[in-house]
This record gives C-alpha cells, sequence and structure tokens, in this order.
C-alpha cells in the first residue's frame, strides 16, 4: 500500500463514527504493527527508566509520594506503567480519545512476565487480572498501577489543582499535537506542576508513515506545503512538522527553563538525502538545511521557584 493510500484510508477513519476503534483493528489485524514487538516493547521500558532518572537528577524528591501526569498515553500504556514500576505513587493519565482496549492492555502486563529477565530495570510483577472491558481496565489500572486514566480529557484544561503534579512526562506525543494547541498545553502543564517539577520530553521529528514502510524517508513529509499537507495529514495519524527549534521557542514562551536538551542529529548518508529532495519552499525559507535534519530530541524542562 502506497503512502497515498494509507493517507487516505486514514482520512477514511478520521471522520467515520469510532473511527479511532477501526484505525485499532486495522493496526492488528492488516499491518499487524500492534501489539509491538518485543525489541520496541523493551525500548519503551527504557524510554521511561530515563523519563525517571531524569525525574531523580533534576528535582531531588524528598519523599516517594510523588505524582505523575502524562498526556496522550496512547492504547498501551506502557510509560506509566513502566513509571509505577519504578515507584510513582499516584499518575494521572488522559487521552483526545479513549483507547484502551482490554487485549493490548492484557498483552502489555503478560510481557511483563514473559520478558523480566531482558527488562531494562527491576520490579514487583503486577498482580493478574482478568481485562474484558474498558470500565474493567480503567479499575484494573488503577488498583494494580495506581494509573488514573481519564479520556476523552482535552489537555488544555485537565481540571487538575494549580500545582499539584512533581513530575511530567511525554512519549512522542507533541507531534501529533495541532501548532495551534501546543502552547495552550504546555501552560496548563506550567499551571499544574510543582515549583521546581519536571517536565521529561521525547519528540520524534521524522515522517511517521517512515516508520510502516521502509521506502518513505523520514523528511519525506518536508516535500509539501501546508496546503498540500492538509490532504495527506489526517486527525488520527496528524503530524505537526514543526522542527526543534519551534519546539523550544514554545517552551520558553510558557515559561519554562530548559535544563537539558539532546537534539538527534543525522548521520552524513541521511543527510545526504535530505539534501538531495526536494524540499518545499515552506521549509527552505524558514530553517536551514541543520535545523530540517534533526531526527527527534529528549528535553527536559523545570518549572521554576
Amino acid at each position: 500500500m502506497n503512502f497515498i493510500c494509507k493517507c487516505y484510508l486514514q482520512k477514511l477513519f478520521s471522520i467515520l463514527p469510532n473511527g479511532e476503534v477501526h484505525n485499532y483493528y486495522f493496526q492488528k489485524y492488516i499491518t499487524k504493527k500492534i501489539p509491538v514487538d518485543d525489541r520496541i516493547f523493551l525500548a519503551r521500558f527504557k524510554l521511561a527508566q530515563y523519563h525517571f532518572e531524569k525525574f531523580a537528577q533534576y528535582a531531588n524528591p524528598k519523599t516517594n509520594e510523588w505524582s505523575y501526569y502524562e498526556f496522550g498515553s496512547g492504547w498501551d500504556l506502557m510509560n506509566p506503567i513502566g513509571l509505577s514500576l519504578l515507584g510513582m505513587k499516584k499518575l494521572y493519565c488522559i487521552d483526545i480519545k479513549d483507547l484502551i482496549f482490554p487485549d493490548i492492555l492484557a498483552d502489555t502486563i503478560k510481557r511483563l512476565y514473559l520478558l523480566k529477565d531482558k527488562m531494562p530495570f527491576n520490579y514487583i510483577l503486577p498482580q493478574r487480572r482478568e481485562l474484558h472491558s474498558k470500565s474493567n481496565c480503567r479499575e484494573a489500572l488503577k488498583d494494580v498501577f495506581n494509573i488514573h486514566y481519564k479520556a476523552p480529557i482535552d489537555a488544555r484544561e485537565t481540571g487538575l489543582a494549580d500545582s499539584s503534579i512533581d513530575f511530567i512526562g511525554s512519549n512522542n506525543t507533541f507531534e501529533h499535537i495541532p501548532i495551534s494547541d501546543i502552547l495552550p498545553i504546555l501552560l496548563e502543564c506550567h499551571r499544574i506542576l510543582k515549583a521546581n517539577g519536571i517536565f521529561s520530553i521525547a519528540i520524534d521529528y521524522g515522517d511517521h508513515w517512515s516508520h510502516f514502510d521502509s521506502n518513505i524517508s523520514r523528511y519525506n513529509f518536508l516535500k509539501f506545503s501546508p496546503r498540500q499537507w492538509e490532504k495527506y495529514n489526517p486527525s488520527l495519524h496528524f503530524q505537526n512538522r514543526l522542527r526543534h527549534k519551534d519546539y523550544l521557542e514554545l517552551m520558553a514562551k510558557a515559561n519554562f527553563r530548559i535544563v537539558e536538551e539532546t537534539a538527534a542529529i543525522p548521520v552524513e548518508r541521511e543527510f545526504d538525502s535530505l539534501k538531495k529532495m526536494k524540499i518545499n519552499d515552506y521549509f527552505t525559507d524558514n530553517y536551514s538545511y541543520e535545523e530540517l535534519a534533526v531526527k527527534g530530541s529528549k528535553i527536559v524542562l523545570q518549572k521554576e521557584a
């Protein structure tokens, strides 16, 4: 299935009632991208460990009664589950749509048993639970992992109290948020975070269609003008195409202090392939090739006292 067909199929799912459910079954039974393979599974928990270590490094927490918040937790909730296993006591997770599916959550828990010896950190195995409905999954998440999952919730207005959260995490979610919503979401995160609290973020700047097709470049979406990209950018697979410097500017506007940033720089072969591409004028007029080439980043923010 070529790139254009994939885009229009996702457009169809985006306009159908319960389109996220249709998309879920398509990813599970047709593309077979979910559940993820063991390599990705282990990498997701390693990233959860990274976020936890950044919290411990910069927040210097005095007790272990930490609260955690995450928006865009996705189908498998691996990041908050990993943070729960690492010691987070109360976790608030939201999504713009209800994306809990019992079979995926059950698969995640099952592999915590099967892959325990290969996991990047030690943990006490979670208790077994029968998972057969969305409400049952919510109960299990709360009882077993201290995860309070709510959806649909707008991340611009969480309803959480001012300065109530010790730690916020975000895993490859920002790139899927419309540009106009990013600053309001950052401001809401700043409002609910405690003084000196930590916000650890991972962002993928590549075209996510390349994850499904090796023939598609990670820079593929830079070929299209904003108007052209609207045709190929379904809401269920939305990509805002922002670059690293854009996010840094938005984070500064939200009054966060950037305490650490690591940009993923392409190897020479990748950079050469980008320079040979016909990049749309919108990007070449506003960014250098070096700025366009950055593949992703990990950024640690802090709310100053």
